[in-house]
């Protein structure tokens, strides 16, 4: 109970100190790969994660994830691949970042 309890204060007094927002990412891709990229504008370190997600031309979807530390003005990456490129090439790509930054 007593851990509960600190545990409860501690997420009541430290839940203000922190600003979460999400970031557009700008990517980019051919039939093989895609890739996008989101760049940490704010003055303070943030904590991302980065998610892309790739669709190929016979409807199938690709995820990933990518959790990154971001400093200002740094770019955090995350890919994508095609299982065969030649034959099931990605016709789509996009993604974004959540992330949460110390006030």
């Amino acid at each position: 109970m007593k851990n509960l309890l600190a545990a409860l204060s501690f997420f009541v007094i430290f839940s203000g100190a922190a600003n979460a927002f999400q970031l557009q990412a700008q990517c980019q891709f051919n039939q093989f790969q895609g890739e996008c990229t989101v760049t940490n504008l704010t003055f303070n370190v943030a904590s991302c994660q980065l998610q892309i997600q790739g669709l190929t031309r016979s409807g199938a979807y690709f995820y990933g994830y990518e959790n990154v530390n971001l400093f200002p003005g740094q770019m955090g990456y995350a890919y994508v691949n095609a299982n065969n490129g030649y034959i099931d090439p990605l016709i789509s790509v996009s993604g974004f970042a959540n992330c949460v930054s110390p006030q």
